[in-house]
């Protein structure tokens, strides 16, 4: 197994917002592919509340675009300021957490005999 260290980058998008006419969840996704980013996850919340405090849970009935998607990202500091200069340079202010992580690599030992 190989650490190292690097940084969790999440970020809190509503489903229904656009950029350029492209879901913002996948805008992200696209923008840190095409920088060559090792990689990320786009997630839909089942349940929150943001800064207006109103309460959105994932039900049949729920109106589509009203859920939270977390796109979250594991990268070096290097990775993480890159992706965050594109969406400034695109005049994006999406809401984001971002915290220490340490990545494990796991390797499986094919040398190792059953």
């Amino acid at each position: 197994m190989q650490d190292n260290e690097g940084m969790m980058l999440r970020f809190y998008v509503a489903e229904g917002a656009r950029h350029d006419g492209v879901m913002l969840w996948e805008w992200l996704l696209q923008t840190a592919r095409g920088l060559g980013l090792p990689g990320g996850t786009a997630l839909r919340a089942i349940g929150g509340f943001g800064r207006r405090h109103v309460l959105h849970e994932s039900r049949f009935v729920e109106l589509a675009g009203h859920e939270t998607v977390i796109v979250e990202f594991v990268l070096d500091g290097e990775d993480a300021q890159r992706l965050r200069a594109e969406i400034a340079a695109n005049g994006l202010n999406p809401i984001a957490a971002q915290w220490p992580v340490s990545v494990c690599v796991f390797k499986s030992d094919t040398s190792a005999s059953t």
